[in-house]
Protein backbone atom coordinates (compact mmCIF):
# COMPACT_ATOMS: atom_id res chain seq x y z
CA UNK A 1 0.00 0.00 0.00
CA UNK A 2 2.90 2.37 0.69
CA UNK A 3 4.31 2.22 -2.81
CA UNK A 4 0.40 2.99 -4.30
CA UNK A 5 0.55 6.04 -1.54
CA UNK A 6 2.01 9.13 -3.49
CA UNK A 7 -0.01 7.69 -6.87
CA UNK A 8 -3.53 7.99 -4.94
CA UNK A 9 -2.13 11.26 -3.24
CA UNK A 10 -1.32 12.93 -6.71
CA UNK A 11 -4.90 11.47 -8.09
CA UNK A 12 -6.20 12.86 -5.39
CA UNK A 13 -4.69 15.96 -6.19
CA UNK A 14 -6.01 16.05 -9.87
CA UNK A 15 -9.64 15.63 -9.17
CA UNK A 16 -9.68 18.08 -6.32
CA UNK A 17 -7.99 20.47 -8.92
CA UNK A 18 -11.26 19.41 -11.69
CA UNK A 19 -13.54 19.50 -8.78
CA UNK A 20 -12.68 23.41 -8.21
CA UNK A 21 -12.64 23.97 -11.62
CA UNK A 22 -16.39 22.31 -12.47
CA UNK A 23 -17.43 24.12 -9.69
CA UNK A 24 -16.07 27.40 -11.18
CA UNK A 25 -17.43 26.78 -14.14
CA UNK A 26 -21.13 26.31 -12.57
CA UNK A 27 -20.82 29.24 -10.43
CA UNK A 28 -20.00 31.67 -13.26
CA UNK A 29 -22.81 29.94 -15.62
CA UNK A 30 -25.68 29.58 -12.70
CA UNK A 31 -28.68 31.38 -13.45
CA UNK A 32 -30.62 30.06 -10.45
CA UNK A 33 -29.35 30.55 -7.30
CA UNK A 34 -29.17 26.97 -6.77
CA UNK A 35 -26.72 26.38 -9.25
CA UNK A 36 -24.66 28.61 -7.77
CA UNK A 37 -24.81 26.73 -4.28
CA UNK A 38 -24.23 24.01 -5.63
CA UNK A 39 -20.82 25.27 -7.98
CA UNK A 40 -19.54 26.51 -4.43
CA UNK A 41 -20.36 23.44 -2.51
CA UNK A 42 -17.99 21.68 -5.31
CA UNK A 43 -15.95 24.08 -5.48
CA UNK A 44 -15.01 23.89 -1.71
CA UNK A 45 -14.87 20.27 -2.00
CA UNK A 46 -12.43 20.95 -4.71
CA UNK A 47 -10.00 22.47 -2.80
CA UNK A 48 -10.41 20.84 0.92
CA UNK A 49 -9.38 17.60 -1.37
CA UNK A 50 -6.52 19.11 -3.01
CA UNK A 51 -5.43 20.69 0.70
CA UNK A 52 -5.22 17.38 1.79
CA UNK A 53 -3.57 15.74 -0.91
CA UNK A 54 -0.52 18.17 -1.04
CA UNK A 55 -0.33 17.90 2.45
CA UNK A 56 -0.33 14.17 2.10
CA UNK A 57 2.54 14.22 -0.81
CA UNK A 58 4.44 16.76 1.60
CA UNK A 59 4.57 14.03 4.54
CA UNK A 60 5.37 11.23 1.78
Amino acid sequence: MEDYLPILLGAGAGLGGLLMYIGLIRIRNGEAEGDKRRGLVTMNIGLILLGASMFGLSRV
